[in-house]
């Protein structure tokens, strides 16, 4: 069993490992550490890695880590490599390496990731809410108490309809 020290380690040698990528018909070694990024944790729920271009951050889900300790070697790994190339891609190619294009795609499998727009494989984090359609019995989580009630997107799709309110439960 792996824990979330572990994890930041794993970034933070990823981050600053050499890599060779070919790109544009040139060779280009480099690494995230080099180029000014640092590791960090945020307490994201609904997405697993993320990358600052103007602050030049790299950060992983601190919950969804949590849950997925398992996962370190494949899971947890292709996230920060995913997002160590994003800072490669915007490196070599500007603003037009930006995002998922094949561009993208092209570096993050030189350097091991699976090139996948979205990671998946994570279990996810327990959400503090679940909201319950008592008509249809369709349940969605939410991290956050909602100001507002929500309708079933089932029994009553695009308009609010009172009728289809959404019961509120919280998990813990």
């Amino acid at each position: 069993m792996s824990s979330i020290i572990k994890v930041e380690l794993l970034a933070e040698n990823l981050m600053s490992k050499n890599f060779t990528v070919k790109a544009g018909g040139n060779l280009f070694t480099i690494s995230a550490e080099n180029l000014g990024y640092t590791f960090k944790w945020d307490n994201a729920k609904c997405r697993s890695g993320r990358i600052s271009y103007r602050k030049k951050i790299i950060s992983l889900s601190k919950p969804k880590v949590k849950a997925n300790l398992h996962q370190v070697d494949t899971v947890i790994k292709n996230t920060i490599l995913h997002e160590i190339a994003h800072a490669f891609s915007v490196y070599i190619y500007g603003r037009e390496g930006r995002g998922h294009c094949n561009k993208w795609r092209s570096i993050a499998k030189q350097i091991g990731c699976s090139g996948d727009r979205c990671s998946s494989g994570y279990e996810e984090s327990k959400s503090k809410y679940t909201l319950h359609c008592i008509t249809c019995d369709k349940k969605s989580t939410m991290h956050r108490k909602s100001k507002y009630s929500h309708s079933c997107g089932v029994c009553s799709p695009k308009v609010y309809n009172k009728k289809y309110e959404l019961k509120i439960i919280q998990n813990f």
